[in-house]
Parts: structure tokens; C-alpha cells; sequence
């Protein structure tokens, strides 16, 4: 034999494993079986199971373990069966439960038993479940996520009444303004043609023509925009303030 067929051998469990684990849980006040398939690709089989205990049990949970069995755990599952209140069980003086279990595994069949001793529980403290420690990290999670969402709200509604009329701040100076009877007038160089169209009522033609001011020196500017008719000019300067004298 090669060395590391040697080592294989000599490595070897001299039993084999048994996949099934069986444990005694509580959650809050309630005791439960729990049957796990510890291995992680093949099946268990055929699972029945015998109950010996010096309490009264829950019965209707652990009839069907008994008579009809499990005919398949798969592998890295896990089942779980109600015993009772851990408060009436350990009312028995010295409660003892053992299960011994029969099942099928790689096409051989295995056996072994549990025993379990609850007085061992008895004056302890029943802690908090994992399943309940974590509901309440997951609360705690939820409640961060929709203060987190509420703050995205608040944040996306202020952008947005920022932005109605593409001028930030101002949009609110002259609302009060204009709740004051203070006449405010609008910043052309904020708008483009399409905005004087809208705000002054004026052709696209008009529009562009004094759009295209801005890129004049201011002398210049003026004259051209002198050219324009006064009609149009009216409509313009009541909606949006003209100072040619300002340098750019």
C-alpha cells in the first residue's frame, strides 16, 4: 500500500459515525426534541423512535415519531418535537426521559438512544430563545431602516420643492414677497428661452432673440434689445428684471 492509503486506514473512526443528534431544548417555558442529520450529503431513514419517561408528555407530537416515523431527514435538516411546559415536567420528582432511535443509514441499520435528566433545569434561569433574541434584533433593524426611509423622505421632498421652478431658495423669497404685494421680479440669465416663453408669454422667436443677449457685451446688448417691440419688451420686463449696466 502507498503511504497515504495507509494513513487513510489508520485514520479511520474505528466506529462509524452516527449522523443522528438528538437534544433537548427550551423555548421560553416549553420543552422540545430536537432531531438534527448532522451529515452534510446523505439521508436518514426510516426513523422511529421509543419513549421511556417518568412524566407525562405531550403525546400528540411524538405519536407520529413513534408509530408512522420519519421516512426521510435530509442531510443538515433538522425536526423539532413539543414535549410540554418545563414547569409542570419538572413537578416530577427526578424527571428522566430516554429515546432510543432505528433508523437506516448508507443501506445499514443503526440504533442508539438519549437519555436525559431535566431536574438538571430545575432553579435554573430560562434566558432569552435565540429565536426571540433575534425578533427583537430584527425590530430593532426595522425601526433603524424606517428612520433611515423617513430621512430619505423628508430629504427627497425638500430637493424636489427646491427644484419646482429651477431656483432653489429664492422660490420661497418670493413667494413671501409676492404675500407681501412686493413686486419680485426673476433673474433672466436663471432661464432659457423655453422659461421666458412660459413665465412672460412671449413667441420662441422673442425668446431667443433676448437669450441670446447675454452673450453680447452690455452696450450692445441694449441696443439689440431696443430693437425688440415694445410689446414684447412689456411682457419681458414684468416678469423678469433688465440691467445692462451690470457686468458680467
Amino acid at each position: 500500500m502507498e503511504h497515504y492509503e495507509i494513513e487513510d486506514v489508520r485514520n479511520r473512526p474505528k466506529r462509524p459515525l452516527q449522523p443522528l443528534r438528538a437534544e433537548l431544548h427550551t423555548q421560553s417555558i416549553l420543552a422540545h426534541l430536537r432531531l438534527t442529520n448532522a451529515h452534510e450529503t446523505d439521508i436518514i431513514s426510516d426513523l422511529h423512535c421509543e419513549i421511556e419517561a417518568n412524566f407525562s408528555m405531550q403525546r400528540d407530537s411524538l405519536g407520529a415519531l413513534g408509530e408512522r416515523g420519519i421516512r426521510a431527514l435530509a442531510p443538515r435538516s433538522e425536526l423539532h418535537f413539543h414535549l410540554g411546559s418545563l414547569i409542570e415536567i419538572l413537578q416530577t420528582n427526578e424527571p428522566v426521559v430516554t429515546f432510543r432511535f432505528s433508523y437506516t443509514f448508507h443501506d445499514a441499520p443503526m440504533v442508539q438512544s438519549a437519555t436525559f435528566h431535566l431536574a438538571d433545569w430545575n432553579r435554573s434561569a430560562i434566558m432569552q430563545s435565540p429565536v426571540e433574541l433575534a425578533l427583537v434584533q430584527l425590530g430593532e433593524k426595522l425601526d433603524k431602516m424606517n428612520g433611515q426611509i423617513e430621512g430619505l423622505r423628508k430629504t427627497a421632498e425638500a430637493y424636489t420643492n427646491a427644484v419646482a421652478d429651477g431656483s432653489g431658495l429664492r422660490l420661497s423669497q418670493r413667494s413671501i414677497h409676492a404675500l407681501k404685494d412686493v413686486p419680485q421680479l426673476f433673474d433672466p440669465r436663471e432661464f432659457d428661452a423655453a422659461g421666458y416663453c412660459i413665465i412672460a408669454s412671449i413667441s420662441l422667436d422673442d425668446a431667443y432673440a433676448i437669450a441670446r443677449l447675454r452673450y453680447f457685451p452690455n452696450d450692445q446688448a441694449k441696443e439689440l434689445y431696443e430693437q425688440i417691440s415694445p410689446e414684447v419688451r412689456s411682457r419681458f420686463e414684468k416678469h423678469f428684471k433688465i440691467d445692462f449696466s451690470e457686468e458680467d
